[in-house]
Formats: C-alpha cells, sequence, structure tokens
C-alpha cells in the first residue's frame, strides 16, 4: 500500500514544495503560496497527517495482524473509533484505546507476537490491562468477553465491567485509509460518549467529544434515543473509592440531553 504522506516531527519545516513557508498545524498543513503569499485552509483530510496519526495507522495494521494469527479480535474505542467509523481523522490522537476478545488466555502469546513486531510490551496484573509501546506511541488492551450474546467488558480489569449487546461490535473489519481495523460500533461509541458515568464518575465532556457526539447523531438518527439503557456497568472500584453510587449497577440514558 502506498504510504500515506505525512511529516517526521512538530517542529517548524520548510520544504521547496511549490510554498514558501509550510509549517506543521495539528494534524493538518497551513501553507503559504509563493506567488500569492496567501494564507490557504486546511488541506484535505486525506492528504496530509501529523506523524503521530500516521503511527497509529501502522500500530493498527500490527493489531490486526496479530490478532488474525491468533485467532481472535481485537476492537478500537474511543476517539480513534469515531474517525474510522466516519472514514477520516478529525483530530490529532494521543493513544489508542482497545479491547481484545479473550485477551487473559491469550496473553502470553499476544505479548510474543508484539515483541516479535518490536514494541515494547507491559501488563498491568491488577487491572488485567496489556500496553504495547513503540516510536512514542502506545496502545493499550482490556479483556472481554462474549458470555451468551452479552459483552463483559473489563474496563477496569475485576473491579469494573461494562456489558452490552455482542452484536453491536463490527463482525468484520473496516477499511480506514487502507487499514483494517475493527471498531465497537457506532451504537456502543455513542452510549459511551453520552454516558461517561459507566466508566468514570467524574469525566466531563470535552468540546471534541460533542463533536464526537453530533457524528454518531448522524449516523444513528432516532435510533440514538433508543440504546443507551441497554447498557450498564458494575464499578466495585468506584464504590470503594466512596462514590456510594456505584454500589448499584449504573445503566446507560436512553437520550442524550447536551
Amino acid at each position: 500500500m502506498e504510504a500515506l504522506p505525512f511529516f517526521g516531527d512538530r517542529r517548524e519545516q520548510k520544504f521547496d514544495s511549490g510554498y514558501a513557508d509550510c509549517r506543521i498545524h495539528g494534524m493538518l498543513d497551513i501553507c503559504y503560496s509563493k506567488e500569492a503569499g496567501s494564507r490557504r485552509g486546511r488541506q484535505r483530510k486525506e492528504e496530509f497527517m501529523a506523524w503521530g496519526n500516521q503511527g497509529y495507522l501502522e500500530m493498527m495494521r500490527d493489531i490486526f495482524r496479530v490478532s488474525e494469527e491468533l485467532g481472535i479480535r481485537s476492537y478500537v474505542w474511543g476517539g480513534f473509533a469515531v474517525d474510522i467509523l466516519q472514514g477520516s481523522f478529525t483530530r490529532e490522537h494521543g493513544d489508542l484505546d482497545c479491547f481484545t476478545e479473550n485477551l487473559a488466555e491469550n496473553r502470553e502469546r499476544l505479548q510474543q507476537r508484539y515483541e516479535a513486531l518490536g514494541y515494547e510490551v507491559h501488563y498491568m496484573e491488577e487491572f488485567w490491562l496489556l500496553r504495547i509501546e513503540k516510536g512514542g506511541l502506545h496502545a493499550s488492551f482490556n479483556n472481554m468477553r462474549n458470555i451468551d450474546g452479552i459483552a463483559h467488558w473489563y474496563h477496569a480489569g475485576p473491579h469494573g465491567t461494562v456489558f452490552f449487546p455482542y452484536g453491536w461490535l463490527d463482525e468484520g473489519p473496516r477499511v480506514f485509509y487502507g487499514t483494517p481495523v475493527r471498531t465497537i460500533g457506532e451504537r456502543l461509541a455513542y452510549v459511551l460518549k453520552t454516558n461517561a458515568r459507566l466508566l468514570h464518575p467524574e469525566w466531563k465532556l470535552r468540546e471534541k467529544d460533542r463533536g464526537d457526539i453530533a457524528i454518531l447523531e448522524g449516523m444513528l438518527g432516532e435510533e440514538a434515543g433508543e440504546i443507551g439503557k441497554r447498557v450498564w456497568s458494575h464499578s466495585p472500584f468506584w464504590y470503594a473509592k466512596g462514590y456510594e453510587e456505584y454500589y448499584y449497577p449504573v445503566v446507560g440514558r436512553e437520550a442524550y440531553g447536551g
């Protein structure tokens, strides 16, 4: 596959490429024409991307390859999932969040495969969390199981679990900038964005989260108001930290209130 154009670092750089001055600005380039000296708008998302997003595409390729070799599936969630679902980058990302089906049983084999590809691999036993790192980029993986059609995502290991319909997950891989990758699907992505309390009691919506929610609402239409109640979590970790409401399961809301 032909590599996408990107730049090696975020520092100011100048190129003899038909423009007098090109500076890296987040994900895309802002360039000034030699002839007109006027500022050009941001280039199409497909044309240029920051080194980080390019690196994460390569990491996604490795994740898909390793998962396929072992006969298991890994799914991307978080901000990257929204970009993949809509088919283009919306911003630069600082990490890659995933969960892997039956990670616990395959941890040693996963570690061997990733190390063979040049990754540093770490495992946090307390939270059943696998982390891979290379070139200043990293991805984290939780364990997930399918039990009678209900996915059990151990987002905090034995200390916290999110339950949702297993059928919401991508059955086959999507293709994102030529890279095969599975995501958690638009339904779960939307519920997590609009019900962060399923994972964390003090999470506050950021502007980029509101943008993601708008994108997902456009995909789901009227269904967006009906799916929240199909996701719930149990997080004894937060109850132990003094959040009394986490003694009981937390159920997603039926609609997003903004």
